[in-house]
């Protein structure tokens, strides 16, 4: 077990920290079990979300939904051949969505209009998320979200996407044009001459 792993591999004297404290007996010179208490920590589960959004077409077979769940739930631990040299996504790294997309073309999401990711209780999809080294990521199939859109649905979301996109550099543009316009800030400017 990791505590006895941990305890025959340090030295004495030497500190511990984490979450999880267990004792290990071990045997003196004189065979007789000395209790000593070992410290590690444990990850704690982070829950990941998928969402998958899919154009309907008539190549997308009619159980998509329980298709692209699974393969997303393969990829995501590195058991299937559309995430050769990925491996499973593991704590302390970033979780990319464009990840899933050979998996859920290859279950049957011909045209897919984007995959996003989210962490937690949380529904911030995003196109990546961080995990810390004490977050043990985990998928489970109900949390792969599928939504299958129409033309028109797909449409419409293409736009707001578009429009949002628009605002946010809009928003950026008007934030530098202030800035330029207040001039630079005292520190920089030059001293006058006093002569």
């Amino acid at each position: 077990d990791v505590a006895t792993a941990v305890f025959n591999r340090l030295s004495g004297g030497c500190g511990m920290d984490g979450n999880t404290t267990v004792t290990v007996n071990w045997l003196d010179q004189d065979g007789l079990a000395v209790p000593e208490e070992v410290t590690f920590n444990r990850p704690s589960p982070l829950r990941i979300r998928v969402r998958v959004r899919l154009i309907r077409n008539d190549s997308v077979p009619a159980d998509v939904e329980s298709l692209v769940q699974a393969a997303v739930v393969s990829n995501f631990y590195g058991l299937s051949e559309d995430c050769a040299g990925l491996g499973r996504v593991r704590m302390g790294r970033t979780v990319y969505a464009s990840r899933f997309y050979p998996a859920v073309i290859k279950a049957g999401g011909t045209d897919v209009l984007d995959i996003s990711v989210s962490a937690g209780e949380a529904v911030d999809w995003a196109d990546s998320l961080a995990t810390t080294i004490d977050q043990q990521p985990g998928l489970d199939q109900a949390d792969v979200l599928v939504e299958v859109l129409d033309a028109r649905q797909a449409q419409d979301l293409l736009q707001q996407k578009a429009l949002a996109r628009a605002r946010a550099l809009l928003a950026d543009l008007e934030s530098r044009v202030s800035k330029t316009q207040d001039g630079p800030p005292e520190s920089d400017q030059e001293p006058e001459n006093e002569s």
